[in-house]
């Protein structure tokens, strides 16, 4: 019931900031129904409408909360380019993402 009024919500008109928002709290209802693959697609369509870096990154700890450690690696790099592209004037989330990949390395490698 609350995913069709989601995506009744996602038809209606927004700016690209509130939809990148729209998909932050899709995700979180696809989170809260234990449905990763869902809640990692919505926050790919966040990214695509805000390109912040955060996103990924909650990307890769949940594809590493599901034992997903090599896609949980795909999504630390996208957030690394993504912070890399960032405006000067945001802070920087290299050493969130340089924790997370040698984290996640770790659990790669024997």
């Amino acid at each position: 019931m609350l995913v069709s009024l989601f995506e009744r919500i996602g038809e209606l008109p927004m700016s690209d900031r509130k939809r990148s928002g729209y998909h932050v709290y899709f995700a979180d209802l696809y989170i809260h129904l234990r449905q990763l693959d869902p809640a990692l697609i919505n926050l790919s369509q966040a990214f695509n409408y805000r390109p912040y870096p955060g996103f990924p990154l909650r990307q890769a700890v949940l594809s590493a909360s599901a034992g997903r450690f090599a896609d949980a690696l795909i999504f630390v790099d996208r957030a690394r380019q993504a912070n890399a592209d960032r405006n000067w004037l945001l802070p920087s989330m290299a050493a969130e993402i340089d924790r997370l990949q040698a984290e996640f390395q770790a659990r790669i490698e024997p």
